[in-house]
């Protein structure tokens, strides 16, 4: 199967990646509690799956560069990732492989480019965010080569997601 990358067009791709299934779900989340100066995590077992759809405005967030995959023409995945010069970071903003072809190496092929591209940027560091209800999406970035460096307990905090925290990760480069 061919597969390619391309730059992401905000205006041409638009409807094509509303088309992809994003979505995650799982039995494990992760637990987060604050007592006074002290932060710890755990993981929690659930009953039931727990099921995420997940919506990407790509206007939404400060990103500068994206890239789309492709497999035999159709796509299956993007990536959008932004430069902070300050402390040599690239942040992923989206990543995301379609919910069926997940499992089969698309998304290294994506980081892959994201890496090309922070070598020229001299980064030194891969930076990601995602939901504690998302093990999927952490076990996926831990595979890839990046570690837990931080939760972010009111990220979603006044959201439709409250009660939910953000799962920090970075790869360093």
């Amino acid at each position: 199967m061919a597969v390619t990358i391309r730059k992401l067009d905000t205006v041409r791709d638009r409807e094509t990646l509303a088309r992809l299934d994003l979505s995650v779900s799982g039995k494990r989340f992760a637990r987060a509690e604050v007592s006074g100066d002290q932060l710890s995590l755990w993981w929690v077992e659930s009953e039931e799956p727990i099921e995420r759809r997940i919506q990407v405005d790509l206007e939404e967030t400060p990103w500068q560069t994206g890239w789309i995959l492709e497999e035999d023409g159709c796509v299956r995945g993007f990536v959008c990732v932004g430069h902070i010069p300050w402390n040599a970071r690239l942040v992923i903003y989206h990543f995301f492989v379609d919910r069926a072809h997940r499992g089969r190496g698309l998304g290294r092929v994506l980081l892959g480019r994201v890496l090309d591209m922070a070598k020229p940027l001299e980064a030194k560091t891969l930076w990601a965010e995602t939901s504690n209800f998302n093990d999927a999406g952490i076990q996926a970035f831990q595979q890839l080569g990046f570690e837990l460096c931080g939760l972010d307990t009111m990220l979603y905090r006044g959201t439709p997601r409250e009660g939910e925290f953000g799962v920090s990760l970075a790869y360093l480069l």
